[in-house]
């Protein structure tokens, strides 16, 4: 959160939104407390969000909670559900009236703070009032954290910039089995001087994406996740691309950008890989995978969630974010980690 606001978020616009912090989830006891307890000690998540509800206190970010109860007898659930509901229904999950629905201690709502009513299913807006609540507060940017977060994914279509807390989730993601992908951080794109800088600066300065990225990693490094950096590079006659490439690829080669020989090819200052750290050989072109041992270094490291940052938000990191999405990786793209070359790109 802390380095989000850094990033230029109003903590007037932003708010912190919880998901079912409750004893069913998060402690012992609980039914369903088994079922995420290694991840939750993994990622040290109920402490990381008690700490992270503290610093939005002091900072007067609004925090909105978001519990599920449901009634004794579950009239607010079909005779007959199927899925999580009907693992909800039979194990009698999260009655208003028990323990197993209150939140839990360290997670209850402080005094002025909103708390969400009706949600019953599984994304926190459907049968809800917290998109009205939201606006209503001039909200423009949500920060989440809880349990089940991919059930809450519908919100994308309703415009809110986005950010999960990774710190603060309980089943979705895995440090442990989460990976950092950075693209091409190198001085041709990062620092001044590089030969595609100019265009990129603008944007790289609105975001705040370098020093963003800087203090990612640095996280990353203490949560002992995996990073694996993806740059590109040429030899100096640049054999690895067609006589008469086009588009892009046109561009690299004439103006002689990325070589492996040279300062412009070079990891910028403060994104150098640290020792044990992978870094991908052989791009060539726009997707991180298509030329690269990408895939194949991520599955031996039994990693299933990616999260991007990098260059260029609407070309490499695209046409990587997709290519990983098909190959059944879940991915997040960071985007106060990545830059294009204007803004309408950026937010394309």
């Amino acid at each position: 959160m802390a380095a989000f606001l850094d990033s230029g978020l109003s903590s007037n616009k932003t708010a912190l939104v919880l998901i079912e912090f409750q004893n069913e989830f998060t402690t012992e006891g609980g039914k369903l407390h088994g079922g995420v307890r290694p991840v939750m000690e993994a990622t040290n998540m109920l402490n990381n969000t008690m700490e992270l509800c503290a610093f939005a206190r002091s900072k007067g970010i609004k925090i909105f909670h978001v519990p599920i109860t449901f009634s004794d007898d579950y009239r607010e659930v079909s005779s007959t559900p199927f899925g999580i509901l009907k693992g909800v229904k039979d194990g009698k999950c999260f009655p208003a009236s028990g323990w197993g629905g209150e939140f839990c201690a360290g997670m209850q709502p402080a005094e002025g703070e909103f708390v969400v009513q009706g949600k019953r299913g599984l994304c926190g807006f459907s049968t809800t009032n917290l998109d009205f609540m939201l606006r209503q507060n001039d909200i423009d940017t949500i920060a989440l954290g809880g349990f089940q977060l991919s059930a809450s994914l519908p919100i994308l279509n309703k415009n809110w910039q986005i950010y999960l807390i990774m710190v603060a989730v309980g089943v979705l993601l895995s440090l442990l089995k989460t990976a950092l992908v950075l693209i091409e951080y190198q001085n041709e794109f990062t620092t001044e001087g590089g030969k595609l800088h100019e265009p990129v600066k603008a944007v790289m300065e609105e975001t705040n994406m370098l020093s963003n990225s800087i203090d990612l990693c640095k996280y990353a490094r203490s949560k002992r996740m995996k990073i694996f950096h993806v740059p590109i590079t040429f030899s100096d006659d640049y054999r690895e691309l067609a006589e008469a490439p086009y588009g892009i690829l046109k561009g690299v080669k004439d103006g002689k950008c990325f070589p492996a020989s040279g300062w412009g090819g070079e990891f910028c200052e403060g994104m150098q890989p640290a020792d044990g750290e992978i870094v991908v050989q052989g791009k060539r072109g726009l997707c991180g995978f298509s030329t690269t041992n990408l895939d194949f270094m991520l599955r031996q490291n039994d990693i299933d969630t990616i999260a991007l940052g990098g260059f260029l938000t609407n070309c490499c990191v695209e046409s990587t974010m997709r290519a990983a999405y098909e190959k059944g990786y879940n991915v997040i793209t960071l985007t106060d980690c990545t830059a294009a070359t204007s803004m309408e790109g950026q937010e394309a």
